[in-house]
């Protein structure tokens, strides 16, 4: 079984995912199934899968749906089967292809065209149906639109944590910025604590509050980009842990730093805001 999660880059028009005989690409080599994405022209999007062998195109199969969005992130899983290919995208059977030739000729997984790779993982034994478990980040980006707004029931506690999976947009050459509000109106509540990553070079990510209008002195960490931990078009999970007196920060499961919380009591926060050049995939509270 082979997992991938990808982003197709928001103008994207094409990519395609093979499984290759071997370490050179067509028309170097056979080609076991070759899956493209056409989002090309616009109303006529396609999905095909098909074989290259013996330096021939055969066995085309188009896809009856075309699962993908520019600018949203999937997960695919493809199960190996004696016979045939499943394809499952987002939880969801979505398509199958007869073996041309046989798996065990396979050696080589490529992606190509123009798309964002967040991870590849192969399950070595695969379970006889497809068990497929999707996390919440891949839902769909119409239910997040930016800026967004979310309320705090009952306002911020000690020991609540914010959890955000999204992805800085391919095109971004400004910030996102996940703001902690005294307030519904995103210009003049107060803001206990501002964490806003910034593209303009060099990359850093800004730290700060607002009272009454005004701006704190804001605490600014620079980042190579290397270790930069918002990189355009790559997903990302931040958490924020509130505690009695400050906000801990991760990212991707690393601690990135902890920020005092500049506006008490608490409760007074009422709302979690998010603007930017971001494509948001999930927002959660606990």
């Amino acid at each position: 079984m082979i997992h991938i999660q990808a982003v197709p880059i928001p103008s994207a028009k094409t990519f395609k995912i093979e499984l290759c005989c071997g370490p050179t690409p067509f028309p170097g080599c056979d080609v076991a199934l070759s899956m493209n994405a056409h989002f090309f022209p616009p109303g006529n999007c396609q999905f095909t899968l098909t074989t290259y062998r013996n330096k021939q195109w055969v066995a085309n199969v188009r896809g009856s749906s075309f699962p993908f969005s520019a600018g949203a992130a999937f997960e695919m899983i493809i199960l190996i089967e004696p016979g045939n290919y499943k394809i499952a995208v987002n939880g969801i059977h979505f398509a199958g292809f007869k073996h041309v030739i046989p798996f065990s000729a396979v050696t080589d997984l490529t992606i190509e065209g123009e798309i964002i790779i967040n991870s590849v993982r192969f399950q070595v034994q695969p379970a006889p149906q497809p068990q497929v478990v999707y996390p919440p980040m891949l839902q769909s980006n119409d239910k997040f639109p930016v800026p967004y707004v979310k309320a705090i029931p009952g306002g911020l506690r000690a020991g609540m944590t914010f959890k955000v999976s999204a992805y800085p947009l391919q095109t971004a050459n400004d910030k996102l910025a996940v703001s902690f509000l005294c307030g519904s109106h995103l210009g003049k509540s107060d803001i206990a604590f501002t964490f806003s990553p910034r593209f303009k070079r060099p990359l850093h990510i800004i730290r700060n509050y607002r009272v009454n209008g005004t701006w704190g002195d804001q605490d600014r960490t620079n980042y190579g980009d290397h270790d930069f931990p918002f990189p355009r078009g790559v997903l990302f999970d931040l958490v924020i842990k509130c505690h009695a007196d400050k906000f801990r920060v991760t990212c991707n499961g690393k601690h990135l730093m902890n920020c005092p919380c500049r506006v008490m009591p608490l409760q007074r926060i009422v709302n979690l805001a998010i603007i930017g050049e971001v494509c948001i995939q999930n927002v959660r509270i606990q």
